[in-house]
């Protein structure tokens, strides 16, 4: 419910010549709502997310427009320069898994310094689900990274 508006409102930040935050941390981050974004996470059991889901809240969010809408697939949109170093984290059962990939590749190629935290057996956000060790770690992970930013 914030990686893509998180992407979004940086890529704004960046065009409209604003100064974007120092790095960005991104749990899951759906910034793809394609259909075709959807499909490839179709194999994907996640216990918290349902393709079906993926299509309801893409439909919701989306209101009417397409979903080819430049904000509403930020992560499709061309990397802009100064685009800050980026964490993103994802599971093996986590239904945006295959689309937090293709965004750090974009980053990657982009030669914006990312780092992919990827948790075996987690699923999508899992940070919020704290009786998991895997949670508290990955925050704290998180946490430095941000921290090294501002040392």
């Amino acid at each position: 419910a914030g990686g893509g508006l998180a992407l979004a409102v940086t890529h704004m930040a960046l065009t409209d010549e604003l100064p974007p935050p120092m790095r960005i941390v991104l749990f899951s981050p759906w910034g793809d709502i394609t259909a075709q974004s959807t499909a490839q996470s179709e194999p994907i059991d996640d216990p918290t997310l349902t393709a079906d889901d993926l299509r309801f809240y893409a439909k919701t969010y989306l209101s009417g427009a397409g979903a080819d809408a430049p904000l509403a697939t930020p992560a499709l949109l061309p990397i802009p320069a100064g685009w800050p170093e980026t964490m993103l984290t994802t599971g093996s059962r986590d239904k945006l898994r295959p689309s937090v990939y293709a965004f750090a590749e974009k980053l990657q190629a982009a030669g914006v310094p990312c780092q992919v935290t990827d948790k075996q057996d987690m699923w999508h956000a899992f940070e919020v689900y704290d009786e998991n060790p895997e949670a508290l770690e990955s925050l704290k992970l998180a946490a430095a990274f941000i921290g090294n930013a501002t040392a």
